[in-house]
């Protein structure tokens, strides 16, 4: 009898698929529809086992933060302290020198992408890369009154910006400010600040009427000019008023999420407790004493939908909903975190939702379940009572399709890493779904 029972057996279908949380002693109720692990295992829509395929190597060595925006035919990634493109033919191209291993984080707004590592970052177009917003100037110029110009007697103020060969305009700080004392007086401006990167070639100089608050915009030099006059016909002359002034630039940072026509981000010389966002429509800019919404603790995700985005922080998660920050609502969806890394998006259909949910967010709650979120804000976990991993300090996830088989593929990171950067209890996981179930 022990012999028969030792000897191979011919498997049937498990369309359960796996589950760990069930008593061994229970599975055999299952009449084989679970499996308890399956290493190297994909499951059909039917539950039949196959060996899952080898690999391809396409780039050799350590790589990281490998993204690609939705339904894209071409990702990113970082490999030996390069930003490297990867594109659906497996050819690998390199786009920029990058540090070698701190994470980089992406977002993609109106065709553009924007990256950054907490130290460094950039925009990457159809034109290239660049410079993620521009410098501001170190200060004002220094004011002088003099005796010609034709000025009004009172008080003027002035401010510079650069402005890069784009277009594109810095913030700046508190105006200068200089009384010219009798009718007739001008303003000598001087010791102008200059640019340090080669990518600006305008400095912007604003002024105020007389006494006025309101700086507009009196005349454009070329980057290089340290000294100017303002007076009468300048003032005449007067643009656009400055909109940028008070912004600042957009600082590196360790989270980065696009969202109606704004960058969130929150930076890396944070304590993380508070998500900034960038100007509208001004993804270089922003502005640190008003665009902000403070959060119940440091942020470890952000996943942006539809409605509203995602907010995972080290142990809630929460929906946030509205377009400016200060009148967002925010609501407290879970007492649960996100392990960091690992929320994404996939398409919708792959869970069977209706047209409506083009995409729906997935990510690894704290409390060791995959967790699926909606356009409008509603979560649903996915593996309770099926599936359960222990906490993990980070990790990735990604959608794959192969041969007719949906997997939502984890790649989980335990708490205490090695020098390979994984730790003893990492491990990879592949939830498949099939026909909107989760098996």
């Amino acid at each position: 009898m022990r012999e028969a029972r030792n000897r191979p057996q011919r498997l049937g279908r498990w369309p359960a698929g796996a589950n760990n949380v069930a008593d061994l002693r229970s599975l055999e109720s299952f009449e084989r529809r679970a499996v308890r692990t399956a290493e190297n295992i994909d499951f059909d829509e039917t539950g039949r086992p196959h060996r899952r395929g080898g690999y391809t190597l396409l780039s050799a060595g350590a790589a990281h933060s490998l993204w690609a925006p939705d339904d894209s035919p071409w990702g990113l990634f970082v490999q030996a302290g390069e930003l490297r493109r990867l594109d659906d033919t497996g050819e690998v191209t390199t786009v920029a020198m990058v540090h070698p291993s701190r994470p980089m984080r992406f977002a993609e707004s109106a065709g553009q992408v924007f990256g950054s590592n907490g130290a460094a970052q950039f925009v990457l177009d159809a034109d290239g890369i660049r410079p993620w917003g521009v410098e501001a100037p170190a200060g004002q110029p220094t004011l002088t009154a003099t005796a010609v110009g034709g000025l009004r007697a009172g008080r003027y103020q002035v401010a510079v910006t650069f402005v890069d060969g784009r277009g594109e305009e810095s913030g700046t700080g508190k105006a200068s400010v200089v009384e010219v004392p009798a009718d007739g007086g001008g303003v000598a401006v001087s010791a102008i600040p200059q640019p340090a990167s080669a990518s600006v070639d305008t400095i912007r100089v604003y002024a105020s009427p007389t006494d006025g608050e309101m700086l507009y915009q009196v005349m454009d030099l070329p980057a290089g000019a340290t000294a100017a006059s303002i007076g009468a016909a300048e003032l005449a002359q007067q643009g656009r008023p400055i909109w940028t002034q008070f912004c600042e630039r957009v600082p590196p940072s360790r989270l980065l999420m696009a969202y109606r026509g704004r960058i969130w981000f929150v930076p890396d010389d944070s304590d993380g407790t508070r998500l900034y966002c960038s100007l509208p429509l001004q993804p270089g800019l922003y502005r640190p004493d008003q665009g902000y919404l403070p959060m119940p603790g440091p942020v470890a995700d952000l996943v942006p939908m539809l409605d509203g985005f995602f907010v995972g922080t080290d142990r809630q998660t929460l929906w946030v909903a509205g377009d400016e920050p200060a009148t967002m609502t925010r609501r407290t969806l879970d007492a649960h975190g996100m392990v960091p890394g690992t929320a994404t998006r996939i398409r919708g259909a792959v869970f069977g939702a209706d047209a409506s949910q083009v995409m729906s967010a997935v990510w690894w709650s704290t409390n060791g379940e995959l967790i699926r979120g909606d356009a409008s804000g509603a979560m649903s976990p996915v593996t309770r009572g099926r599936y359960a991993l222990p906490g993990y300090s980070g990790g990735a996830v990604l959608h794959r399709e192969v041969d007719g088989i949906s997997q939502i593929v984890s790649a989980l990171a335990g708490p205490k890493a090695s020098a390979s950067g994984f730790g003893a209890r990492d491990r990879a996981v592949a939830e498949v779904v099939r026909n909107g179930i989760t098996i």
